[in-house]
């Protein structure tokens, strides 16, 4: 579940424009097992803590093992071939270990270009 993007750098390019499109994205190792586009969001006036943005959007329903990596990925823009390039990515989180420590809400690392909050429900 993604629940609030801060975009802290107003300047970032992808918030030219009135409005916004992200995709998240999560993997299992290497593998996308679940995708969720988010079309023209209307762009926040910036407040001293940058752009927020409230999602409370499902991404997906998916089993993880315990040895898997499970990433979470923002990606600014619409889901085109070129969307996986690095630059692209604003949000990149990888959870590894024990499966039942991926349960629960996760806070985003302040050195993200974008800070992605979410949750893992089981």
């Amino acid at each position: 579940m993604a629940e609030i993007l801060q975009c802290p750098d107003p300047s970032d390019p992808a918030l030219i424009g009135p409005h916004l499109s992200i995709t998240i994205r999560v993997r299992l190792d290497a593998t996308v097992v679940a995708q969720h586009t988010i079309e023209d969001l209307k762009v926040p006036h910036v407040e001293t803590r940058g752009l927020v943005i409230g999602l409370d959007r499902e991404i997906g329903t998916f089993d993880v093992q315990s040895g898997e990596a499970l990433r979470v990925e923002a990606l600014a823009g619409r889901p085109l071939p070129e969307a996986s390039r690095h630059d692209a990515i604003r949000v990149q989180d990888t959870l590894h270990g024990d499966v039942s420590t991926f349960i629960g809400p996760h806070a985003p690392a302040r050195s993200q270009a974008w800070r992605l909050w979410y949750r893992v429900d089981y």
